[in-house]
């Protein structure tokens, strides 16, 4: 569940955070045809317009030109509200997962992992 979580928050960063925080340059994933949860809730709940012009740069990448209008489009929609609420639902069930265990060092620092993983920004 943290690994989901982590991966989640990866996606959500990729329009959400900072090249200078991430280092990574902002829609990478989109621009590498990448399918994840930002894209995929856009695809499914996004408006047609939206939705063709996400279909139209999957089919052909080469012939996007520059995708920082796309990724705008995208940030305006619910589709990072979306991908973040599924990243702290799976930092919940990780932590969730630890409640058998007795309280020590090593489940605090689980515990602190999955709350720092959902609030980064890189």
């Amino acid at each position: 569940n943290l690994g989901l979580s982590f991966q989640i928050m990866d996606d959500y960063l990729d329009y959400a955070g900072q090249s200078d925080q991430t280092g990574k340059t902002l829609g990478q994933d989109l621009f590498e045809g990448k399918l994840t949860l930002p894209i995929l809730w856009v695809l499914q709940h996004g408006e047609p317009p939206l939705k063709q012009r996400l279909v139209d740069h999957i089919q052909r990448p080469e012939e996007s030109g520059d995708l920082s209008s796309l990724i705008f489009a995208i940030t305006q929609t619910k589709a990072l509200d979306y991908t973040r609420q599924c990243a702290q639902y799976f930092a919940d069930q990780a932590v969730a997962a630890l409640n058998g265990l007795s309280d020590n060092d090593a489940k605090r620092a689980m515990i602190e992992l999955a709350q720092f993983n959902v609030g980064r920004q890189s």
